[in-house]
């Protein structure tokens, strides 16, 4: 159980932060060698895979654009607001702080918009209280599953989603009764 943090071992940090800086090219070289090794057009496969990327990024382009509207919309308009407003009394009775409520309704569409607001509620409120536990353990427990699902399910084509998101759903709500209880 290691609590001394940066100060307690100053050469392993300073080791880590060398090699954290090389990594990614020795990862980069280890390919290219693996990729001549086994006899491979490196360059010409590199440049294929460029191309269906940005072949599934065109085709998740529209989805990705819609959803982003429609989550600047709903937060302009007031919606996200009046919903929060609805769903007090519901965060009252299992003790959750009303003053995280946007960021259950915000995180499961968009980590950004998630993390803008998880960043105001530490601001205001401090990270120590309740609202700010609470907070940080929603941030934790949950995921932008209507992102991720519509960019990871659009790219390879999935239209049947089918318990996708209710399972989804039900993970994040067990993550805010959980922050509820223990912030």
């Amino acid at each position: 159980y290691y609590t001394g943090g940066r100060r307690a071992l100053p050469g392993l940090w300073q080791m880590m932060a060398v090699l954290s800086n090389y990594a990614v090219w020795v990862f980069m070289l280890g390919i290219v060698v693996y990729g001549m090794a086994k006899k491979v057009d490196c360059v010409n496969a590199c440049i294929q895979g460029a191309e269906k990327g940005f072949h599934a990024y065109l085709r998740v382009l529209p989805t990705m654009l819609c959803m982003l509207s429609a989550i600047a919309v709903a937060r302009q308009s007031g919606l996200l607001d009046a919903i929060t407003r609805l769903l007090v009394p519901l965060a009252n009775w299992i003790h959750l702080p009303a003053e995280v409520l946007p960021l259950v309704i915000l995180r499961p569409f968009s980590g950004g918009g998630a993390l803008a607001l998880l960043a105001e509620l530490l601001t205001t409120y401090g990270p120590d209280g309740a609202i700010g536990r609470a907070a940080c353990m929603i941030m934790g427990s949950s995921e932008t599953l209507f992102y991720c699902a519509t960019l990871y399910f659009g790219s390879v084509g999935v239209t049947k989603w089918r318990h996708t998101i209710p399972v989804s759903l039900c993970c994040s709500m067990v993550g805010v009764v959980m922050a509820a209880i223990f912030a």
